[in-house]
């Protein structure tokens, strides 16, 4: 049986097509393209940068930020490096925070900014298995 997974998918989108555009995002206003190939560099380093923290194979890491494509990126990673993401809305609470990382056994929390880290930062005690609270880049 062939392994068809999106990082699969991701993977042979840039072997195939390494310099089609493959999202757009606004900076300062403008968009700008990121071709498959550097997606799929970015999905890699993020998934090493999780095996090197110490995430082992079918680990669980939330993810606390609004949507951009490092949510995907981080997303993806997690599924790269063997885990699975579980996403949590940033207009959740502190309490409902602590009840999706603590359910989904997180390892890793993964936050947008200063305010997202507070809410994780409140409940730190009851999440017993968190290992990792990680600032994604411009929080």
């Amino acid at each position: 049986m062939t392994r068809d997974t999106i990082p699969h998918r991701v993977l042979r989108m840039a072997a195939e097509r390494p310099s089609t555009i493959a999202y757009q995002a606004k900076v300062n206003g403008r968009w700008q393209p990121t071709t498959w190939k550097t997606y799929a560099d970015q999905i890699r380093t993020a998934a090493r940068a999780l095996i090197a923290l110490g995430m082992p194979r079918g680990g669980k890491v939330s993810i606390l930020g609004f949507n951009r494509p490092e949510w995907v990126i981080m997303d993806h990673a997690a599924m790269m490096a063997g885990g699975c993401p579980a996403g949590i809305y940033t207009t959740c609470s502190a309490d409902e925070v602590q009840y999706i990382v603590h359910h989904s056994e997180s390892l890793v929390v993964l936050v947008e900014n200063a305010d997202q880290l507070a809410k994780v930062k409140a409940r730190r005690e009851q999440l017993p298995l968190l290992k990792w609270i990680v600032m994604m880049r411009g929080g």
